[in-house]
């Protein structure tokens, strides 16, 4: 009994060393790789800069990864060699596609890279292009509208049936714009300016059957204001509002109006949001031309018919 103890003892204790043997001989030959892939990436993750760290991270941090896991994998396959006797050229077979695939996979990720920053570099290019297309777009548009509205007015207005013209560009131009930079002058500056020329009144006057709409923003004596630019420039209906009132003119949602006719008839409305403004100045169109419809011409009638002669 304490013999067959003994035994048994000693072949714990055998085995036990055995095992440690074997533990320690496949560490010693897989420790160089933890204490190598530490090294690596402690150098991949640091550096002088936030910039240089997000570049190593960004171009090297992947394929190191697979490099890592090639290792591992490279070093777990020779140790299982001993098993696979018959099927050496197999495993080397494998690890060599298993490198090339590791190969591949970091090619593949850094020409990804490249193709990505191509395409960013495109991106910020079109949007650059588009920001400075804007920005031309925009003064350009700021130099040559009133011209270019101007022109598009003169060649839609004889295809409409109403016009509704609600303010103009600009009223008053320089006189003698300056080629280059004015100078400071002690006497300071006097700009002469001269008036804009008006196209309404050359519209209508070849307006025939159409209705002239106009707008009339004034700061005192609204109607009478309104009544003389009404007849000065010819127009059918004028929508006057006193931009001093609160809540009416610019810069607010509403607005209060008084729509003043041919007839002379003033209606002044409360205050509405400029929508309903809007909407009421067209129901206004409407009955306008309603009004101003000609009268259905009276059918003629059938011409006679011709007169026979006997013939003898």
């Amino acid at each position: 009994m304490y013999m067959q103890d003994a035994i048994n003892g000693l072949q714990t204790d055998e085995w036990s060393r055995v095992l440690s043997t074997v533990v320690n001989w496949i560490w010693a030959g897989l420790s160089w790789i933890v204490a190598w892939e530490a090294e690596l990436f402690g150098w991949l993750l640091s550096g002088d800069s936030v910039w240089a760290v997000v570049g190593k991270f960004a171009l090297l941090v992947p394929p190191a990864a697979v490099l890592v896991a090639a290792v591992w994998g490279t070093m777990v396959s020779l140790y299982t060699l001993p098993f696979r006797l018959g099927r050496a050229g197999a495993l080397l077979t494998g690890l060599l596609m298993s490198w090339w695939d590791a190969l591949r996979m970091a090619w593949f990720y850094w020409a990804g890279l490249v193709r990505f920053l191509v395409v960013l570099v495109g991106w910020v290019w079109g949007l650059l292009k588009l920001g400075v297309q804007l920005v031309w777009g925009t003064l350009k548009g700021a130099v040559t509208s009133p011209f270019a509205m101007l022109d598009a007015t003169s060649r839609n207005f004889p295809w409409c049936t109403t016009l509704v013209m609600a303010a103009a560009v600009a009223d008053f131009r320089p006189a003698n714009p300056a080629s280059g930079k004015i100078k400071k002058d002690a006497r300071g500056l006097q700009l002469a300016m001269e008036p804009i020329g008006d196209e309404m009144p050359r519209l209508a006057a070849k307006k025939g059957s159409r209705l002239l709409i106009g707008f009339a923003a004034e700061t005192d004596h609204l109607e009478d204001n309104a009544r003389g630019k009404l007849k000065r420039k010819g127009l059918d209906l004028i929508v006057a509002n006193d931009v001093t009132e609160p809540g009416a003119g610019f810069s607010v949602d509403t607005n209060i109006v008084t729509l003043i006719g041919t007839d002379g008839d003033a209606r002044r409305h409360p205050q509405m949001s400029k929508d309903a403004v809007a909407d009421l100045i067209l129901d206004r169109v409407v009955s306008l031309r309603k009004a101003l419809a000609p009268l259905a011409a009276k059918p003629k009638p059938p011409p006679k018919p011709p007169r026979l002669r006997s013939v003898r």
